[in-house]
Formats: C-alpha cells, sequence, structure tokens
C-alpha cells in the first residue's frame, strides 16, 4: 500500500442523476465498473436508502455512538437496520466502487471494510457517520417534512436518512466507504401499551 496512510479518494464518476434511490427494486449498476452514484459539481453524491413511502422500514437499533468515546464526541457513528434487500443493494455499489478503484489499489479487494453486515444474531445493519452537534450538525424532519430536533430517544426509531458518498477511505490493512448521514426523516416511534384487566 506504500504510503497510502489516510488517504482518500473520490469514487469513480458516471454520468446518472443528481440522487440515486437505493429502494427495493432490481435497480444495479449497469457495468460491474458503473457505479449508480457520481460526484456533483464537486459535491458528494448522495443516497436515499428507501422513498418517503417505506419510512419504518429502516430504523436504529440503538443510539449513535463512538468507540471507546465520552459520547460527546460530535461527530459519531450510526447504525441503521435495514431490509436484506436494501443491503444488498448496498453491496453491489460498493462492489462497483471496489472495481473502479482497482487500477489504483490492486488489493482493495482484500482490505475493504463494508458498510453493511448481514443479518445473523441482527438483522442486516448498515453503518454510517452522523454529527450530533454544532453548526454541521444532522438536519432532521418528520414525515410532513417539517424540521424535528435531532432525537434523543434512538432506541427502535423508524428514520429515513439521506447519505452523502463522501470518499474512500485507505488506511494501513482498510479500505471503504466514507457516508454521512446528511438528513434524516424521523417516524414516531411505535408505543406498546399494557393492557389491564381490572378485576
Amino acid at each position: 500500500m506504500g504510503n497510502r496512510k489516510n488517504a482518500t479518494h473520490s469514487p469513480p464518476c458516471v454520468q446518472t442523476p443528481n440522487f440515486f434511490w437505493l429502494v427495493l427494486v432490481k435497480q444495479q449498476p449497469k457495468q460491474d465498473d458503473d457505479p449508480p452514484f457520481r460526484r456533483i459539481n464537486g459535491q458528494p453524491a448522495i443516497l436515499q436508502l428507501a422513498p418517503k413511502s417505506s419510512l419504518g422500514q429502516v430504523s436504529t437499533p440503538w443510539a449513535p455512538s463512538v468507540f471507546n468515546g465520552s459520547g460527546s464526541e460530535p461527530r459519531q457513528t450510526i447504525t441503521f437496520s435495514v431490509p436484506e434487500e436494501t443491503r444488498q443493494q448496498m453491496e453491489l455499489v460498493e462492489e462497483a466502487v471496489r472495481e473502479g478503484l482497482k487500477q489504483t489499489v490492486p488489493g482493495i479487494d482484500a482490505i475493504w471494510s463494508s458498510s453493511t453486515k448481514p443479518p445473523g444474531k441482527y438483522a442486516s445493519t448498515l453503518r454510517a457517520k452522523i454529527v450530533v452537534s454544532g453548526d454541521k450538525a444532522c438536519r432532521c424532519y418528520n414525515a410532513a417534512g417539517e424540521p424535528v430536533p435531532l432525537p434523543t430517544e434512538w432506541t427502535g426509531l423508524p428514520v429515513l436518512p439521506m447519505l452523502a458518498v463522501k470518499s474512500v477511505y485507505l488506511q494501513k490493512g482498510m479500505a471503504g466507504l466514507v457516508l454521512e448521514v446528511v438528513s434524516l426523516m424521523v417516524g414516531e416511534k411505535e408505543r406498546h401499551q399494557l393492557s389491564v384487566d381490572w378485576l
């Protein structure tokens, strides 16, 4: 890998719409080296994991955090529970990015760390970064499109994130996509009421 520690690369560029809807349909790259996104006027491409009508299919199993952190860090890691079909679509995106980088990083497959995890103990998941405080904090909206504060209770919260594909990070022995939540639609958390039969 030479001196590529902490280097970043822009994802390969192709001519596609500004917004790529990663929806639960058979939408995939046209060719192995043709990922379905590009940088727009120098800005990161955007992935929306599902259409607005699918709010509730994606949720946050737990709150954002930083490994060995204090919890006060402005930029944290957030995990989304996603349908398996959505995870597989994201795998296609990552595969296309790797193919586009193989000429400059021949061993990319061996060191690639996926942003997704297949189902096992938990449902399929996708990881990204989110800014939770400061001027660049993630913008949140309700289902009506009205601005709302960043959630304080994350467990089991239905959400619909927009993810910026910022770059590909390259560190010693590891590489992957840099995804950051730039906008988050927040749904209503289901409330379970205890039914009591009075004697």
